[in-house]
């Protein structure tokens, strides 16, 4: 962890020199793809406030385990998308789903639902939950199931972040906005998280160093 908290401090520094001097961030693809060009190509042909960026990216990229890490920076880099903020929402997400796999969580908490029975639809959930420890199934297939429940509510609930809202026409709405590691907002906001769910599932990427 203590390197990751060094990348982060670094790459707090490089925000605020953008934030100093937006020249450092040129536009969306100004930089020409070139099709099938190696990253340390592309690094190659980056400013050097831009390659010094994309390096701290993909090493912290590379400490969380990201599945094709250099994807990633280059998308960040060529196209101002900030998808090292998506990851870590992401992450965090998933994190969450897959707290009902945890060693005692199933079982505390169906032990505390007292709170849960008086709220509707979830009247009987005492009731009902007492059936189901009692049912014969094992811990492990009980807490999959809750983990799988949990799994199709997050990918349910990036699809209302990213504006597919049940909402009548003309409603209002919300965004939301990256910020740096200083506090600041970017200006950039954080969507299409629905597109990247399921590549950024904690119990596929190790944990990060």
């Amino acid at each position: 962890m203590a390197e990751l908290e060094t990348l982060f401090a670094k790459l707090a520094e490089l925000s605020e020199k953008e934030r100093l001097d937006p020249t450092l961030v040129p536009a969306p693809y100004s930089l020409p793809n070139i099709a099938n060009e190696p990253f340390q190509d592309w690094l190659a042909r980056l400013t050097p406030h831009r390659r010094e960026k994309a390096e701290v990216l993909l090493a912290i990229f590379q400490a969380f385990g990201a599945q094709e890490g250099e994807m990633w920076v280059h998308s960040e880099i060529n196209e101002n998308i900030p998808q090292l903020s998506r990851f870590l929402m992401l992450r965090s997400i998933w994190k969450d789903a897959h707290y009902w796999l945890e060693a005692g969580v199933l079982e505390s908490e169906l032990k505390n639902l007292d709170w849960a029975d008086t709220f509707e639809p979830l009247v009987g959930i005492k009731q009902a939950a007492k059936q189901v420890m009692e049912s014969g199934l094992s811990r492990d297939v009980l807490a999959k199931f809750a983990c799988y429940i949990a799994t199709i509510t997050a990918n349910n609930i990036t699809f209302e972040l990213d504006g597919y809202q049940h909402l009548p026409p003309n409603a209002p709405g919300f965004v939301i906005q990256e910020r740096d590691g200083n506090g600041e907002l970017t200006g950039y906001n954080v969507d299409g998280l629905h597109e990247s769910f399921f590549d950024t599932d904690v119990a596929r990427l190790p944990q990060p160093r």
